[in-house]
């Protein structure tokens, strides 16, 4: 999550791009290692497998502190940027002192909570079902298709890869149309509910009929990907710059909740519900993610009813720094003028 208000500020005119970015190289570390654990698994045994996992984890704190270093150069010369515009501010005008204004803030940030509008929890509502519907599929899918279809686990879990393998493919493609075009939040929020709902008619097709599971798996990576790198190149569209690292704690928050509970909650309602055998029950978990990712829809277009939304609007994320524009839209973006 620290992804997000670590660099945003940096790279506000690609953000959708550098989230993508981002959101591939995640995924690309995950299908790497489950194509390479199981083979070192089979060929050394179980050991080298979890230190090779380990080593590959322990690796992030070398590339942390990497770009620990560079951010503090970054922000150095960011500072002093800042303090040379501040001294030329103070000098050629009657206006306020960039500190007052920086104390002004920090007054605030007491209520930073009120700050955040109905279009932000209503966002993050959306993405708390999203992951909801999209996670648990992770861990009951590949035990469902292989009793399902009589696969092997080995190819069970080679079909399983796909959706990951497919939001590497469509994660960097996708933030560039957005960065590209200026894509509002009005048509994202379309993008990612009208994804959401190709999921939900994925599950049904898995979980109620006999279909080579091969396509709705292609299917339900290019939903996963359009709706990944959608709702993440999003966030900074529904916040003001100064409160990005609570919103990234509150929108973590959300989206680990539900796939925290549902897989638990689902089994015992797949119970209650008469589901006595493994395949009867776990079909019946994948409906009930559908319907997950249906609600995920539904709530991911609610905001398009708030007035704060514009349809056509085609803004730029509002970063700390640009406060001093005052024609901002509740705090989510603004119309850039032909001097900024």
């Amino acid at each position: 999550m620290m992804t997000l208000p670590l660099t945003t500020p940096y790279f506000q005119d690609i953000w959708a791009l550098m989230g993508a970015l981002v959101n591939g190289f995640i995924r690309l570390g995950s299908v790497s290692q489950f194509v390479l654990l199981p083979i070192i698994y089979s060929k050394v045994g179980l050991a080298p497998a979890l230190w090779t996992a380990s080593g590959v984890g322990a690796s992030g704190l070398l590339f942390g502190l990497v770009t620990w270093r560079v951010e503090s150069k970054l922000k150095a010369a960011a500072a002093q940027s800042e303090a040379i515009e501040e001294r030329e501010l103070i000098a050629h005008s009657d206006s306020v002192p960039c500190s007052d204004a920086a104390a002004s803030k920090s007054s605030s940030a007491s209520s930073a909570l009120r700050e955040f509008t109905s279009t932000f929890w209503l966002f993050s509502c959306a993405g708390m079902f999203m992951y909801g519907a999209i996670v648990p599929f992770w861990f009951i899918g590949g035990k469902f298709i292989q009793n399902k279809w009589q696969w092997t686990v080995q190819q069970a879990d080679t079909l399983m890869l796909l959706p990951e393998g497919v939001i590497v493919i469509v994660a960097f493609p996708m933030g560039m149309i957005l960065d590209r075009y200026k894509v509002c939040l009005h048509t994202r929020l379309v993008l990612i509910s009208v994804s959401m709902i190709i999921t939900a008619l994925v599950y049904c097709t898995l979980a109620m009929t006999n279909v080579n599971p091969l396509c709705s798996m292609l299917a339900l990576g290019f939903a996963y990907g359009v709706a990944n790198v959608g709702y993440w190149a999003s966030i900074p569209m529904v916040c003001e710059g100064h409160l990005m690292s609570m919103a990234a704690g509150i929108v973590g928050a959300m989206l680990s909740f539900l796939p925290a509970i549902v897989p638990v909650v689902s089994e015992h309602i797949a119970q209650a519900f008469g589901r006595q055998t493994i395949h009867d029950q776990d079909a019946f978990k994948i409906q009930i993610l559908g319907v997950l990712a249906l609600f995920a829809a539904l709530v991911g277009l609610t905001p398009l009813l708030q007035h704060e939304i514009k349809p056509r609007e085609k803004g730029i994320v509002l970063l700390p720094h640009e406060d001093f524009n005052s024609d901002t839209t509740n705090g989510h973006v603004f119309q850039p003028n032909s001097e900024s």
